[in-house]
This record gives structure tokens, C-alpha cells and sequence, in this order.
């Protein structure tokens, strides 16, 4: 039970780390340039974290 909170914690951590306003007028491509880079943060992160476990 506690490692089921644990982890959606970590889901709604990753959720509002990558959470980012987007402007209607804004290009597509850098919408999702900026996604990716948001995940790729957010992987290194895990990544990290899981070593350290």
C-alpha cells in the first residue's frame, strides 16, 4: 500500500514538472521540442534515483 502512493506521488511529481502553459499562437514543433526535453528531465531524474535505491 505504501509503495502504491509512494509511486503515484512520483507520477503526479513528473505530471507538474512537465506541465508548462501553452500559447495557442505558438509553433507546434516547439510545443513539442519543449515536451520532450521536459521528459527526458524527467527520465534522467528516474534514472537517477533508481541507482541511488
Amino acid at each position: 500500500m505504501a509503495y502504491r502512493e509512494a509511486r503515484r506521488q512520483r507520477q503526479y511529481d513528473a505530471l507538474a514538472e512537465s506541465a508548462m502553459d501553452i500559447d495557442a499562437d505558438e509553433d507546434p514543433e516547439v510545443i513539442c521540442e519543449q515536451l520532450r526535453e521536459a521528459r527526458r528531465v524527467v527520465a534522467a531524474r528516474r534514472r537517477t534515483e533508481r541507482r541511488r535505491a
